[in-house]
């Protein structure tokens, strides 16, 4: 079975299918007809969806949560609201979905639509990552959470020191495929950070002390 795979590292976040540089030359049609048809009867769900959930709605409550949350600032009882609203939206978006437009032609909610399927699995995936790492590295801050409220100490004193021992490596968020309808479940793994040529140095932006 093929997996998407998801690398989570250094701030960067890209997605790639784990098949050969001539895996498009050498499948077989029928892999790519079975694709379309796939493609196919998910639109024609989605056209057919009745439900009150607006797509453009669950996609801000999304935003707002994750610009709240998982940004710069990080704690995981927070990160962990995030998670819980997102597994609330997959549940809307799979049972409550409304189509504003179900023209055929030029149409963007189709597309926008079929993509907010993507958008919450790599924000699940995202959030999922960063409250597993407990740690404070480049510009992000992870603060324990019995430390979120103690704002008589600086975001220095409050955080989670950069650990290099238990942290230099990337995280891997692997989902196996589903169908288009579906939504994958992430698994976490680690790999190394190769630093045998640079080494990596704490980022202080001007400041005199890491």
């Amino acid at each position: 079975m093929r997996a998407r795979r998801f690398e989570i590292g250094r701030h960067r976040l890209h997605a790639a299918q784990e098949i050969g540089e001539d895996a498009a030359q050498v499948a077989p049609q029928s892999l790519f007809d079975a694709g379309v048809k796939a493609q196919v009867a998910w639109e024609q769900t989605l056209f057919a969806s009745k439900g009150q959930d607006n797509p453009y709605v669950l996609h801000r409550l999304m935003g707002k949560s994750m610009s709240d949350n998982v940004t710069i600032i990080r704690i995981n009882s927070k990160m962990r609201e995030t998670l819980a609203l997102l597994q609330g939206l997959k549940d809307r978006y799979r049972n409550n979905l409304g189509m504003p437009d179900t023209g055929t032609w030029t149409n963007n909610t189709l597309t926008f639509t079929k993509a907010l399927r993507d958008m919450l699995a790599l924000a699940e995936a995202i959030t999922l990552a960063a409250i597993n790492r407990n740690e404070s590295r480049g510009a992000h801050f992870k603060v324990p959470d019995d430390k979120a409220d103690r704002h008589d100490l600086s975001l220095d004193e409050r955080k989670y020191p950069r650990n290099d021992e238990e942290w230099l490596k990337t995280t891997l968020v692997t989902c196996k495929q589903v169908p288009p309808d579906q939504f994958p479940t992430p698994e976490l793994s680690y790999e190394p950070v190769d630093v045998s040529i640079v080494t990596p140095v704490a980022r202080t932006y001007g400041k005199t002390t890491a």
